[in-house]
């Protein structure tokens, strides 16, 4: 037989929570005028907040509350990417010159530059949809980065020819460095426009973000650089992407560490 003090004990143990009670104790419950009133008194006690305490709460949600606009659409995003990055070319080009675009003849621009394209296209989209959790990844990152430099590298071997340059190191460490630097440029840019984003793989993102940004270096450097030597333009031209994809990385590395603590 279940007594008022089994049912204050059960009370005292699981609360208001009769589900886990024996039968007899809530059998005992629903007929026990005493017990009722005791229950719904203390639970009453329970329930209830100490005083000011919701506003309080209230107070600090609202204090941190501020104005939010909703993250654009990926397609508006990647276009976004393509605009600036055609943005720093432009601007390099009218700084340096164009004197590779003069040099190539009608096939090789056809390939180099059909090349850049694609490769720039699918990184600014698969980086647009990286931003936004949950969305689908359809390339793998290693895909996306190593197939446009695999592919120059094939076209540079077949289209350029061979010969020894004795200002090799020289004029080599000048196209990198306007590579490189055009990279970073465009890098900073991406990185702005991506910043309201949240990347769930920082380290694969930072990656793209320097293969997209090496990829714009790489073509002011066939606009401006008039050596079309197969060892120069596969040093120091894909050298200087190579340098920028290892700088997006660090920085995807260094926002997962931040994140880590």
């Amino acid at each position: 037989m279940t007594h008022c003090d089994e049912i204050d004990r059960l009370r005292a143990l699981f609360g208001p929570n009769t589900e886990v009670w024996p039968e007899e104790a809530v059998r005992h419950l629903g007929s026990c005028s005493r017990c009722q009133d005791a229950a719904d008194a203390r639970w009453s006690v329970e329930m209830r907040s100490p005083e000011g305490l919701d506003s309080k709460v209230e107070g600090s949600i609202l204090d941190a509350l501020a104005p939010v606009s909703p993250i654009s659409s990926q397609n508006r995003v990647g276009t976004l990417l393509l605009l600036m990055s055609a943005a720093v070319t432009s601007v390099a080009i009218l700084r340096i010159g164009s004197a590779g675009w003069h040099a190539l003849n009608g096939l090789e621009a056809t390939i180099l530059f059909t090349i850049f394209g694609i490769g720039m296209v699918a990184l600014a989209y698969n980086l647009a949809s990286r931003m936004m959790p949950g969305s689908r990844i359809r390339v793998h990152p290693v895909v996306l980065i190593a197939a446009p430099l695999f592919c120059m590298f094939i076209a540079v071997i077949i289209l350029f020819p061979y010969r020894v340059d004795p200002e090799f190191v020289s004029k080599g460490v000048l196209c990198w460095e306007i590579g490189f630097v055009a990279a970073l440029a465009s890098l900073i840019l991406v990185t702005l426009a991506l910043r309201r984003g949240y990347p769930s793989q920082p380290v694969w993102t930072g990656a793209c973000v320097g293969a997209l940004s090496a990829l714009n270096g790489l073509v002011v450097l066939q606009i401006f650089c008039p050596n079309l030597e197969r060892l120069h333009v596969a040093v120091w031209h894909l050298g200087s992407a190579v340098s920028a994809i290892a700088v997006g990385t660090l920085i995807g590395g260094l926002q997962r560490r931040r994140r880590q603590g």
